[in-house]
């Protein structure tokens, strides 16, 4: 009976000192900012059977508690109707020991804040072009009590309008200033919502942009050739509040006038004078007016005002020409669909010639038809009109033209020239109807003498002589055959051969070099040369200031020129220059070269080479480590004359480089590595320039 009562009082004293307990959220929950509300909270005290959380938030001023058999809740519990983004709560807890029989007191209060919820237009509405005012937009939070859509214009951004949304969307036309509603403008809006009653924060500001109406002279009127100066022209836009069209003449450009109307019709009658004369072309641009705003113009439209007479021949007249296809007759220009050019010896019609501008040529007229009227040392009347409105004018006033005694030419350019290549084509101007043009090539250096080439075509190139060479200057002039007459050389031009330059070849310049050892290319002068073999007697290679070696072949690697190894993803600037004819020439164009970004060689990657080694190894390398140098000793079975080794470093620099010698007699065991500074290297054995295994050894200061 004694030890059953001892026992009832344990109880209730355990009992007692229970409910004197109380607790508060852990310190790492007590007074959390941008709390998610998907994040579990959790009681300092852990020993409890159950727990009740009581939530009062502030801002709502509502309360809501939870059950929890363990010593935490998550702020979504279905529970707790009244969490929401951006509010602070009075969060406390009391413990029950009991299995929830009974609680003891609320612990002190603590002050989670959850996070805010922002909110923005979505990102396809973000720097959207409306296609009209009421285009709508959207915010990128699709559930909320209701949204805020500020708008302002980016000229203006101190006035903003707030507009108050039951949906995500919106458009300009529900703001209730129409200065939120104008044409070619960059609105800015922001936005906000309300989430369970409480107000969130405005998200970042994003533009819109209004439409512009461009508008121009209508298509048919684009061009057109007014029948009188009192002509109407339309804008092509139709429903603007008003148009404003700047003119200008086309032979004064800087020179406008702008001309306001409250229709989209605009004469020429209603700008100044100087804008309604004959025979003129007049430039015209237009733009509409909305709600005040003044939208862009549209491109410049000639209108073309109507001629007063047949057009006369400005440019040509009482000339002698020498050069038919090349020598243009100009006349007026009165903006003809087309102009008819008439032809004739005295009083003796020979040709008409149709053409859409105000230029013609002699030759032009001439064809196998009229061949026997032409000739050298004639005199020709021409005369012409144009067809305006689809109606011809008069002919204007002619005049006379005469062509030389002889049928002579020039070479048309590149006298005095360096040529690029022996394939330049070196032209004379063109006789019309010319059967031969005999070309004398003399040379003036020395070696190729005097080479005459007959052509049918007015272009001679010097790899068409049976003999040419490099850097030697040539005397040029040719003489043509007309109607079986040969008339006299034209006078002599001077060009001088290309120089014996040489750079890489297009396929290295520029190039991204595969592999550290990658060879580049010389581009060779062989297809310059009658003879067809490379002249050049070596070459040589360089990269800033190092240069490699005269070589025989032309083909060299980065680290015959640099005498080190290159860097990793590194670009090199190689020049060339060429031994011809015992003299060094100078060096030519610079072509880039990239290195690759890690360690690949001869094509393969580092990686698929370790993945791809054999089992069995071609060499021993002892002792690894080592504090001075490795022993490299190949396997029996190996032939010894197709190995080769390379020494590289953790960033794929070549630190050592082991070629076989040139006696065939291969590499036998060697020393490396004397001269390695302590850390990690890669030894990348060679079987026939192929990698064939990689072994990794380490240097040690001891």
């Amino acid at each position: 009976m004694r030890f059953k009562f001892a026992s009832f009082l344990a109880i209730i004293l355990l009992t007692s000192l229970s409910f004197g307990q109380t607790t508060q959220l852990r310190s790492a929950d007590c007074n959390r900012l941008n709390t998610p509300l998907n994040k579990t909270l959790y009681a300092a005290n852990a020993s409890a059977d159950a727990y009740w959380f009581k939530l009062l938030n502030t801002s709502t001023g509502v309360t809501d508690s939870v059950l929890s058999a363990t010593r935490s809740f998550a702020m979504n519990d279905p529970a707790l109707s009244n969490v929401t983004y951006n509010c602070v709560f009075d969060v406390q807890v009391k413990m029950s020991f009991d299995g929830g029989s009974s609680f003891g007191s609320y612990g002190p209060i603590c002050n989670p804040e959850t996070k805010a919820l922002v909110t923005t237009l979505r990102t396809p509405d973000c720097g959207r072009s409306l296609n009209s005012i009421t285009q709508t937009l959207y915010a990128n939070v699709n559930v909320a009590d209701s949204w805020d859509f500020e708008v302002r214009n980016v000229s203006d951004p101190t006035t903003t309008e707030i507009v108050n949304t039951p949906t995500r969307a919106f458009n300009l036309g529900m703001t209730v200033s129409t200065d939120f509603q104008l044409l070619s403008q960059e609105y800015q809006i922001r936005v906000r919502t309300t989430q369970g009653g409480v107000l969130q924060p405005f998200g970042a500001w994003c533009s819109v942009f209004t439409p512009t109406i461009v508008t121009e002279l209508r298509p048919s009127d684009c061009g057109r050739i007014l029948p009188d100066i009192d002509y109407p022209v339309y804008a092509q836009v139709a429903d603007g509040d008003s148009y404003e069209f700047e003119i200008r003449n086309v032979n004064s450009p800087l020179i406008t006038e702008i001309v306001s109307t409250p229709t989209r019709e605009f004469r020429l009658t209603m700008a100044d004078a100087q804008y309604q004369l004959f025979n003129e072309e007049y430039e015209i641009r237009v733009r509409a007016i909305y709600n005040g705003v003044a939208m862009p113009f549209g491109g410049w439209c000639s209108v073309f005002s109507p001629p007063s007479n047949g057009p006369a021949i400005t440019d040509g007249c009482g000339n002698t020409f020498e050069y038919l296809a090349y020598e243009y007759l100009t006349c007026e220009d009165i903006a003809a669909t087309q102009y008819q050019w008439l032809l004739r010896i005295g009083s003796t019609f020979v040709d008409t010639l149709f053409t859409t501008s105000n230029q013609a040529r002699l030759a032009d007229f001439l064809d196998a038809g009229n061949l026997a009227t032409y000739n050298y040392g004639q005199t020709y009347n021409i005369a012409v009109r144009g067809l305006v409105s689809g109606i011809w004018t008069p002919y204007g006033t002619g005049c006379s033209i005469s062509t030389t005694a002889n049928a002579h030419t020039e070479v048309q350019h590149l006298c005095a020239a360096q040529l690029n290549s022996f394939n330049t084509p070196i032209s004379v101007f063109a006789i019309f109807n010319a059967t031969n043009y005999e070309f004398e090539v003399t040379d003036l250096t020395g070696g190729d003498g005097v080479q005459n080439v007959n052509k049918t075509v007015r272009k001679v190139k010097l790899n068409e002589l049976p003999q040419y060479s490099y850097g030697h200057e040539y005397s040029i002039r040719c003489r043509v055959t007309f109607k079986g007459i040969q008339y006299d050389w034209s006078t002599a031009c001077s060009v001088t051969a290309p120089q014996p330059i040489t750079q890489l070849r297009p396929s290295d310049c520029p190039r991204a070099l595969s592999t550290m050892n990658k060879k580049v290319y010389a581009n060779p002068l062989i297809f310059d040369l009658p003879n067809g073999l490379d002249p050049v007697e070596s070459y040589r290679f360089r990269i800033a200031g190092n240069e490699s070696a005269w070589k025989s072949t032309r083909d060299i690697t980065l680290i015959e020129i640099l005498g080190t190894a290159p860097a990793a993803s590194t670009s090199y600037t190689i020049e060339v220059r060429a031994k011809y004819d015992g003299v060094e020439q100078p060096y030519g164009p610079g072509c880039t070269v990239t290195t690759p970004s890690s360690i690949i060689l001869n094509d393969e990657p580092f990686a698929t080479d370790m993945n791809s080694m054999k089992e069995e190894s071609l060499v021993n390398i002892y002792p690894n480590p080592s504090d001075d140098y490795f022993i490299v000793s190949p396997v029996k079975s190996i032939k010894r004359d197709l190995l080769s080794y390379e020494v590289r470093d953790l960033n794929g620099r070549i630190m050592e480089l082991i070629q076989p010698s040139s006696s065939g007699s291969g590499i036998g065991e060697i020393k490396i590595g004397q001269n390695l500074p302590n850390g990690i290297y890669f030894i990348f054995v060679y079987e026939a320039n192929k990698i064939k295994e990689v072994k990794k050894i380490r240097k040690l200061l001891f």
